[in-house]
């Protein structure tokens, strides 16, 4: 069963689907792009949630939001591609990443009693900081720095893709200089638990950002919580440092050094630049991004089938100008692949009734183009087979009938109704009797094998009107 038309809105050029996140100031949903010359492409859209988008300042936030993510190109941060607004509301379109979160990395892991190992996890931190560095670096269009703070490094935060790269997202709450919109006094953005002391007193800088990557990066490699409680918060304020847990595996001197150097509670003692920090984690053991890419597959394989599925059917999906709501459903039953279907993961889906490792399929239109074209072969070869070898009449012969010119059209040659018509004009009716042999026929009027002499008189008419057959002819 396939959601009905009316579930899919329409937004530009692009159609909205399945919900696939969502977040304090908007929810993300699987959205495909409806481009001119056929051009289509899976991506992602970010919508205010409902009661905020008649908000001012939320949606000048959210425009903040998209304007300060455009000028950040990188291969570790989820790129922005386009910022739609229609019936007053605004729509973030973003790079669709076929992956997870970090969260729901940690989640499952826990799940199925395993560990994140050490170096995926330094390796996935290092993806987080190469993506901070480029937006740290971000200039505005005169090629002034931007002085970009993201403000809200955490897990949930970090996607990871089945491509073995994490990537850093959701620049909401950054802060960047030309802002329309500023942080008050006394309020402070961000997820507490990941907060640097200076950002817990509202006085975040970029080195901020990299006290909150170590502490994403304890948690990993430790296992559990850095600050879970008002206790923890304080420890923070006061500048104490939580030893490394006696119960936690153990790490190497080199990584124990660069963790605990990120989290000094003091901003001039860290790393002065997120490139260093990932410098020193790369002197650590590191995985490739095959590695983890079979990691992810190996933790996270029934939620990538679910987000496959979740493609796959946006991708069965068409278009149609003249459709009242400009979109159109594909019955999945009428989509063939060479796979069983795969059923949804998600109980409040319904089944895909498709294979989500399959390519996109085929419209409607062409599977009637392609019996269109098999009935009008056959028609035609049929219209052929009738009249071009016409099959000669059966006729019956009476003495004193004139027949013999109708008689040496269709018993000497094959030919055309139109080429006929002059012939048979003034020929009387005839009835039906036993014919002659040599008469029946298709079109040659004499049997197979009878003669091969086409200049050989098959009958002449004597002068009594009556038919005599040449038994040469028919030999």
């Amino acid at each position: 069963m396939v959601q009905p038309a009316s579930d899919v809105r329409a937004v530009g050029n692009y159609r909205l689907y399945d919900p696939i996140g969502t977040g304090g100031m908007g929810s993300v949903f699987l959205a495909r792009l409806f481009a001119p010359g056929g051009f289509r492409r899976i991506v992602a859209i970010k919508r205010l949630h409902p009661h905020l988008s008649e908000d001012a300042d939320f949606v000048s936030a959210f425009l903040d939001e998209a304007r300060l993510a455009s000028r950040i190109h990188h291969p570790n941060v989820v790129a922005p591609l386009d910022v739609v607004s229609q019936g007053g509301e605004v729509f973030l379109v973003l790079e669709y990443v076929h992956g997870v979160s970090l969260t729901k990395l940690q989640r499952l892991v826990t799940k199925l009693g395993e560990s994140i190992p050490p170096h995926i996890a330094v390796s996935l931190v290092v993806d987080v900081l190469n993506g901070l560095h480029a937006a740290h670096e971000a200039k505005d269009d005169e090629g002034e720095p931007l002085g970009l703070i993201h403000r809200d490094v955490s897990p949930q935060n970090v996607l990871v893709g089945k491509d073995g790269s994490a990537r850093l997202l959701d620049f909401g709450v950054a802060k960047a200089a030309g802002r329309s919109q500023s942080t008050a006094d006394g309020i402070v953005k961000g997820k507490r638990a990941y907060m640097a002391p200076e950002h817990l007193l509202g006085q975040s800088c970029k080195e901020s950002d990299l006290y909150s990557a170590g502490v994403v990066l304890w948690e990993l490699l430790a296992e559990r919580r850095l600050f879970v409680d008002e206790e923890t918060l304080q420890d923070r304020l006061s500048g104490a440092v939580p030893p490394w847990p006696q119960d936690a595996r153990p790490i190497s001197p080199e990584l124990h050094q660069a963790l605990y150097r990120a989290l000094s509670p003091n901003p001039q003692t860290r790393f002065s630049s997120a490139r260093e920090m990932s410098a020193a984690l790369e002197k650590c053991s590191l995985a490739t991004s095959r590695e983890i890419a079979e990691w992810v597959e190996h933790v996270a394989e029934d939620e990538l089938r679910l987000h496959a599925a979740r493609v796959a059917r946006a991708e069965s999906r068409i278009e149609l100008e003249d459709s009242p709501s400009g979109v159109r459903e594909v019955d999945p039953a009428l989509i063939f692949t060479n796979h069983a279907p795969v059923a949804s993961l998600d109980p409040a889906l319904p089944d895909s009734g498709i294979s989500v490792d399959h390519a996109a399929p085929k419209s409607h239109r062409g599977r009637n183009l392609a019996i269109a074209f098999v009935v009008t072969t056959f028609g035609a070869l049929a219209l052929f087979a009738i009249f071009g070898t016409r099959q000669a009449e059966v006729v019956t012969l009476k003495d004193n009938e004139a027949i013999a010119p109708r008689l040496e059209v269709s018993v000497r040659a094959p030919v055309l109704e139109s080429s006929v018509a002059p012939s048979t004009a003034s020929v009387s009716p005839l009835s039906s009797s036993k014919v002659p042999l040599g008469v029946r026929g298709k079109g040659r009027g004499i049997r197979r094998g009878k003669t091969r002499d086409p200049n050989c008189k098959p009958y002449v008419i004597d002068n009594s009107g009556r038919m005599q057959f040449n038994e040469a002819c028919l030999k």
